[in-house]
């Protein structure tokens, strides 16, 4: 069994204030020392917040990390930190490229997008080293989103390579994790495979979808079948990582928050449980699941906090956040 120290860091962003979010974040990884951590992941849109009405009112807010003028303050604060804490950052970004080539005008005919520019909900994986490794694209794009994003095309599985630390960039050149990489480590090269999702992809699709399909779920397990095969065995999906801005429920009005997370386990147990229900298919799979959710207001809505690390094999919560504070979730799990 390998160890991991991963940590979430459960933040409230300023909504349309990128340096006063990096400014918390900062205060909250202020004490933490170098090469405690081994990954560390942030919320959904972590900087710029997340509650935009349309292409034209988060666009100030997009990145494309992938400019060498012009990358952008999360990709820019995620290489920094990376390098610092010599750790790997998982962090959620407004995402803005160019459309490929050649794509047709059509999906771009409604007043959300426009045919120069493609605006994405994303995350992005930096490693220790600064290097970029990967960019993943909300597949599943919740009613905020479908106001301003396109979706991403699929589901996705990175790889990463152990040990994490001093390791050279191992980025494919489009800077996208690929579903279909995932052929066996080589020998004498330990690498563990990691899902990557972004808050609603662990719904069903547009919520119309069939609760048991459980197509997030679903696409994990068989890509862990398809690493078992290929490995005799000896490989699987290791952990499910989301970056969440995972709303309260209509009830939050009705629970106080301000006592600690224990006092409002019952509201946070409502979360964590869905989550894990939307997990079923993995459950008893050697697979850790990981959510870094943020907390705050912003408009009308409450976001729910309760980030946590889960470990599917037997269903144990190893530890989770509280329900409306920030803070730095450290946990340490094992993977085969």
């Amino acid at each position: 069994m390998t160890k991991l120290n991963v940590a979430c860091l459960q933040l409230s962003p300023v909504f349309k204030d990128a340096k006063a979010s990096i400014e918390r974040a900062d205060q909250l990884l202020l004490k933490l020392p170098p090469e405690l951590i081994d990954i560390l992941v942030l919320p959904e849109m972590a900087f710029p917040g997340y509650c935009f009405d349309s292409h034209e009112d988060v666009l100030p807010f997009t990145e494309d990390p992938t400019d060498p003028n012009d990358r952008g303050c999360t990709f820019e604060w995620a290489v920094k930190t990376a390098k610092r804490l010599n750790t790997v950052v998982i962090v959620g970004f407004a995402q803005r490229s160019r459309p490929d080539p050649g794509a047709e005008r059509q999906a771009f005919a409604d007043d959300h997008h426009r045919p120069n520019v493609t605006l994405h909900n994303s995350l992005m994986v930096v490693l220790p080293t600064g290097h970029l490794h990967a960019i993943y694209q909300k597949h599943f794009l919740y009613t905020t989103d479908e106001t301003w994003a396109k979706p991403g095309p699929r589901f996705s599985i990175m790889s990463l390579p152990l040990p994490l630390r001093n390791v050279t960039s191992c980025s494919p050149s489009n800077h996208r994790a690929l579903p279909d990489d995932l052929s066996p480590p080589a020998p004498n090269r330990k690498h563990f495979s990691v899902a990557l999702g972004i808050c609603m992809d662990l719904n069903p699709h547009q919520f119309t979808s069939p609760f048991t399909a459980f197509e997030f779920a679903n696409f994990v397990r068989s890509r862990s079948l398809k690493l078992k095969a290929e490995s005799n065995g000896d490989a699987t999906v290791d952990l499910v990582i989301c970056c969440m801005a995972w709303l309260m429920s209509d009830d939050a009005d009705d629970i106080e928050t301000t006592t600690g997370r224990k006092d409002n386990w019952d509201k946070q147990r409502q979360t964590i449980n869905y989550w894990a229900t939307r997990l079923k298919p993995l459950i008893g799979e050697d697979t850790v699941f990981i959510a870094a959710n943020r907390v705050g207001r912003e408009k009308d809505v409450t976001f729910a906090g309760s980030s946590c690390v889960l470990r599917l094999s037997d269903l144990v919560l190893l530890d989770y956040a509280s329900l409306d504070k920030e803070e730095l979730l450290q946990v340490t799990i094992e993977i085969p």
